[in-house]
């Protein structure tokens, strides 16, 4: 017998690949921390509430918890309609090709803390260094993928509202994935 592995390329149409984005979310409560949220999601599992779930967490004092494995899929970006854009880079189901990643903050503002924010920059960077992804493009948040913004905003809404700093946030990524940090 005569066996061959001979894998196709990753590409958009035939073999998207598991991961091709990371996602950048916020708690739904300014102030909660990360064990709050964890049991939110896991309270899920109840079946009586719709779909939620993300991979990971970042605590107000820099915590990270891991909560989903990340080749695993998770509803963390809706499910009825995405933004054109977004289908264009992660494909018809982005909860299928991203990893989430929910966000701590203080107040309404939605401006992590100086914690958070460092730990945010060492896990994506993680995500984007295993996956291959280039941090300026494929690193967006929940509201690029839905297109919507809700009476609190949108998600993550710091970034949302200054996306110059998203931007410089994608930067601190690229370094750290060099061993460079901020």
């Amino acid at each position: 017998m005569e066996e061959e592995t001979k894998y196709i390329s990753p590409n958009f149409w035939s073999r998207p690949g598991t991961i091709m984005g990371a996602v950048i979310h916020w708690f739904e409560n300014a102030g909660q921390d990360v064990d709050g949220v964890y049991n939110w999601f896991e309270g899920r599992k109840s079946g009586l509430y719709d779909f939620g779930g993300c991979h990971a967490g970042l605590g107000l004092h820099g915590q990270v918890q891991y909560w989903i494995p990340w080749n695993e899929r998770t509803y963390h970006v809706g499910g009825e309609w995405y933004n054109p854009e977004a289908v264009k880079l992660f494909g018809y189901q982005p909860n299928m090709s991203t990893v989430g990643v929910e966000w701590a903050h203080p107040d309404w503002t939605g401006k992590p803390t100086d914690a958070t924010y460092k730990s945010g920059i060492i896990v994506y960077a993680r995500i984007c260094t295993e996956n291959d992804l280039d941090p300026m493009t494929r690193i967006v948040t929940h509201s690029f993928i839905t297109g919507k913004r809700t009476e609190r905003g949108s998600c993550h809404k710091w970034f949302y509202e200054h996306p110059m700093e998203l931007q410089a946030f994608r930067g601190y990524v690229l370094d750290a994935m060099s061993g460079r940090m901020p």
